[in-house]
């Protein structure tokens, strides 16, 4: 009869499907020695090809699909390396799930990986994630036309109370990202975004208001997200790239820079400039 899912180690119940035709065991030496950890006294080996693999490494995180790799337990640990995946549609690569020492009391989990896709993928991980809630939904409606690469690290503690570790960047070059039909586009945007369980922080340079825009962001301990941007309007430039309808009555060039503060569903802005140069 099957086992139990509530019965099973912590780690194999991460697996919630999966497919082999290939699994090969190799035994060697005293049994009373089992499971020869670092190969002392003996060989203890499970090989697996694993295909249409699903691991949920943490409850409230996307899970990792369509795995195909080879799972293999070698004495007392646990390795899986993977040459194809996907997390909410976007194509893995290079994963890498291992527990370096299943009988520690304090085992852990790692899980690592990377995926190239769009960004409004990575845009429906942020909302589909733990992330979402950090940021207070900040992200949700962000529109973007481009590419970028996003790397995961993981670590699952298998004793006590599932706490993840988590440590995840998203890096882009090239985008257009709309976050309001108010304000201006940001084009040809190149940066990096992290994210760990606990906060985001992003480095993001492109164009916009016709002219070069500088943007970090960072969440703040009361879960405030704050948002910094500096740049230098055109107004020539802007008016060609079809900028929100005020823009079209501004001529000249100044510099300018805003800050944008979202907390509990709401936002608050203060935009600065001098207005040296502009009509």
């Amino acid at each position: 009869a099957p086992i139990p899912k509530a019965e099973l180690p912590r780690y194999l119940a991460a697996f919630l499907g999966g497919r082999s035709n290939s699994v090969t065991l190799r035994l060697k030496g005293r049994l009373d020695d089992y499971p020869f950890p670092n190969g002392r006294g003996g060989v203890f080996q499970v090989t697996a090809r694993v295909a249409d693999g699903v691991l949920h490494f943490a409850d409230g995180w996307p899970d990792i699909a369509n795995i195909a790799g080879d799972l293999v337990f070698r004495g007392n640990s646990m390795g899986l390396n993977a040459w194809q995946g996907s997390i909410l549609g976007a194509r893995l690569a290079n994963v890498r799930v291992d527990i370096p020492d299943m009988s520690h009391d304090a085992a852990v989990l790692n899980v690592s990986g990377e995926a190239d896709g769009p960004t409004v993928e990575f845009l429906g991980f942020i909302e589909k994630s733990p992330v979402s809630a950090m940021i207070e939904d900040f992200t949700r409606g962000w529109r973007a036309q481009g590419a970028g690469r996003l790397t995961l690290k993981v670590s699952l503690p298998l004793s006590g109370p599932p706490k993840p570790t988590i440590a995840g960047a998203y890096q882009f070059s090239g985008n257009t990202i709309t976050i309001s039909p108010d304000l201006p586009v940001v084009e040809q945007a190149t940066g990096r975004i992290e994210f760990t369980e606990s906060a985001v922080n992003a480095q993001k340079k492109g164009v916009g208001l016709g002219g070069p825009v500088t943007v970090p962001a960072t969440t703040a301990g009361d879960g405030a997200v704050k948002i910094g941007v500096q740049g230098r309007f055109n107004g020539a430039a802007a008016r060609r790239a079809g900028g929100p309808p005020w823009v079209r009555s501004l001529r000249g060039s100044t510099d300018w820079r805003a800050a944008f503060t979202a907390r509990k569903g709401s936002a608050d802005m203060v935009f600065e400039s001098n207005l040296q140069g502009l009509a």
